[in-house]
């Protein structure tokens, strides 16, 4: 969501963060996101309510340069 709205994040750290497998890929897949995610974090819930198709796929967003796991 960083990188959707113009955010600053481009670099990370984070080593000895993922104790397992499942944790590295919940990690992972909060990088999709869906317009549908956008409006209902920062937009109006009642848009949000009427989207479709498209609007609900996620896709990945990643705007970090670097990433140290």
């Amino acid at each position: 969501m960083n990188h959707r709205k113009n955010g600053g994040l481009k670099f990370l750290s984070i080593t000895k963060c993922f104790s397992s497998y499942s944790t590295a890929n919940s990690f992972y897949e909060a990088f999709k996101i869906s317009d549908h995610d956008h409006e209902i974090w920062y937009g109006d819930k009642k848009v949000a309510k009427d989207m479709q198709k498209e609007q609900l796929e996620k896709k990945f967003v990643y705007g970090l340069e670097y990433l140290n796991v």
